[in-house]
């Protein structure tokens, strides 16, 4: 989720250098409000501290101002970006709608009302009850210190769970989606309200129109399946994962940590040094809500109230933990049984079949990344085709081609518009040559390897989905014993090169154009399911798919960009979860951008997840 301004902010639009916000003064819906000051800016819209001249009441009020699509004239007046287009515009403009009604609909002592919706100004507005008080974020750094036990559990706690349980007790369950110290006020009269519903959602649990995507998120306090973005996972339990990280923060004065943490170091990743008077009891709560497994969370608010009253809390962890402990014997990653020394990959020469193109081309490189390869069978010498740098394989009537891709340095992350998900700081990135997929792997040539078809949409052209980053190893595996080459996944920095164009790119925010329709199949267009490789215009480098289609698997294990210059980076020696990159069929623009990056667990498939070779 984009990071909010704080009070008084103001952002310049780059289209004019104007104040996207209203000038204190301004007079809104012919009279009935007036603006006092801007609260605070965000990508989706502005809030104003306002006054009800008709019922005399401070009030507050949020306009929709999408970032890095609408501009704002110099009369106040919101209007469209030269060459923005207005459907994406007009999309989340009906969210903000959405949301205006889901909050009206909402009459709880404990969650911020909602009393009107207009259309003003070329833009909409609603109208919310201004809390006096403060974010129990902001009193947590103004007190310089955690809440104590009895504050946050006699009297913080009780309302949260009222007021969870009464917007998932709704006809139509509505899901916060983004509970943190941040989107919590406690008023001046000692009762808290939760606010901010912006990615909240509605789901009627007996119905299949479920959202097809989850728009914004706060890291640390999203679950594995919110961050995913399996929106068929998610339920009461997504909230209470984020209750679980509001608790720690609140307890602890300490961010809480990453799912990968949770999973690597069990106890150790809940660090309680600050207040090691804490009861068991609450540290128990806090790591069963924030179980990485949404199976083994609390599933109701029921299940928690039941637990406070009595022992259930340490005994229901302890046995998932037990569980999870016996599972994890079952299922080892591959990298976890490989030595340490393995999972730094030892670059070596392209094995090419003939000499005199090794000599030529020189810029081949492929890895050993520490798997024992099955012993390689006698490759077909009609396999190959060399052309221009490229190589095209033959493989049990299947074929595909691998992209010359010369070495280079190029600035990896996002160095402007939107952010998302760890990718700054932006950072120097030199990378030697290789070869990478002209497409994303096709269920063809899976079938081809594999005997089998593990994807949700089913046609020899489409990319395989469904796949988990262990399954696409096995596949890799098999592919190196039928042609005697290495082939492996590329690593986030060889993919992002090539996304980006390589020595030839033209700087394009998606793969191959600022024109997102030009080249990617994404979540306004996809119709739903994902398309034959190659049917939108290719990239500089003559790469199809690289934004949309489905999310494709890097090498390396996710952790947070360095601002140090990087040669041939691998990422971090271990981990818990794998880097995806390239948005989905079911994505919004800012997920396919070439900048954006995500990850998933290396035993989790998807429907939206596939990936593409290297060498």
């Amino acid at each position: 989720m984009p990071p909010v301004g704080g009070a008084g902010t103001n952002i310049m639009t780059a289209d004019t250098g104007q104040q996207p916000s209203l000038p204190a003064g301004t007079i809104l819906k012919h009279g009935d409000y007036r603006i006092d000051r801007l609260l605070g800016s965000g990508g989706f819209g502005n809030t104003y501290l306002a006054f009800d001249n008709n019922m005399q009441v401070a009030c507050a009020i949020k306009e929709f101002f999408l970032d890095g699509y609408n501009v704002r004239q110099s009369n106040g007046t919101v209007t469209i970006g030269t060459g923005t287009r207005r459907d994406i515009v007009d999309k989340q403009r009906e969210k903000f709608r959405t949301e205006a009604l889901r909050l009206f609909r909402l009459k709880h002592t404990n969650i911020v009302g909602v009393h009107g919706f207009f259309e003003e100004n070329g833009t909409a507005y609603y109208v919310m009850d201004f809390v006096k008080g403060q974010s129990l974020a902001s009193l947590l750094k103004n007190n310089q210190g955690p809440f104590s036990e009895t504050k946050v559990m006699q009297e913080i706690m009780p309302q949260l769970l009222d007021a969870l349980e009464y917007i998932h007790s709704q006809p139509e369950m509505v899901l916060h989606m983004d509970l943190k110290p941040e989107n919590i006020m406690l008023r001046a009269d000692g009762n808290v309200c939760l606010i901010d519903f912006g990615a909240s959602k509605a789901f009627d649990f007996y119905s299949e129109d479920r959202p097809s995507t989850i728009s914004s998120y706060t890291p640390l306090f999203a679950p594995p399946e919110q961050i995913d973005n399996l929106t068929e996972h998610i339920g009461p339990w997504t909230d209470f994962y984020a209750l679980g990280g509001t608790l720690y923060e609140l307890l602890t004065c300490k961010k809480p940590p990453r799912v990968s943490d949770v999973i690597n170091r069990k106890d150790a990743a809940f660090d309680y040094s600050q207040v090691p008077q804490l009861s068991a009891k609450v540290r128990q709560l806090i790591r069963w809500m924030m179980q990485p497994e949404r199976e083994r969370r609390p599933q109701s608010v029921a299940e928690i109230r039941n637990a406070l009253s009595g022992e259930s809390v340490e005994q229901g962890v302890e046995q998932s933990t037990s569980v999870a402990s016996n599972e994890n014997k079952t299922k080892v990653d591959v990298a976890d049984a490989l030595p340490a020394s393995k999972l730094h990959w030892l670059r070596k020469a392209a094995l090419i079949l003939v000499p005199a193109v090794v000599i030529v081309l020189g810029l081949f490189i492929t890895r050993d990344y520490g798997v024992e390869q099955p012993e390689a069978e006698s490759p077909d010498e009609q396999m190959v085709e060399v052309a221009n740098g490229n190589l095209t394989f033959h493989v049990r009537g299947v074929s595909f081609t691998m992209v010359a891709v010369e070495g280079g340095t190029f600035t990896m992350g996002a160095t402007s518009g939107v952010r998302y998900c760890d990718n700054r700081p932006a950072h120097k990135v030199t990378l030697d040559g290789y070869c990478i997929g002209e497409t994303e792997v096709t269920q063809a040539l899976w079938k081809a390897v594999m005997g089998s078809n593990p994807s949700n949409f089913y046609g020899d052209d489409l990319p395989v989905d469904g796949v988990s980053w262990e399954d696409c190893m096995d596949f890799i595996a098999r592919l190196n014993s039928i042609t005697g080459y290495s082939f492996c996944l590329p690593t986030e920095a060889e993919w992002e090169y090539a996304a980006r164009g390589g020595n030839k790119s033209r700087g394009y925010e998606y793969s191959g154009s600022n024109n997102i329709g030009e080249v990617a199949w994404y979540g306004i267009n996809s119709r739903d399911t994902t398309h034959p490789v190659k049917g939108k215009a290719p990239n500089e480098l003559g790469l199809y798919d690289m934004s949309g289609n489905v999310y494709e698997w890097c090498q390396n294990w996710f952790d947070g960009y360095s601002s140090t210059s990087q040669i041939n980076p691998t990422g971090p020696d271990y981990g818990t979860t794998r880097v995806i990159r390239g948005g989905s069929w079911r994505s919004n623009e800012a997920y396919v951008r070439v900048a954006y990056r995500s990850y998933c667990m290396p035993s989790n498939s998807s429907k939206t997840i596939g990936f593409r070779l290297a060498l």
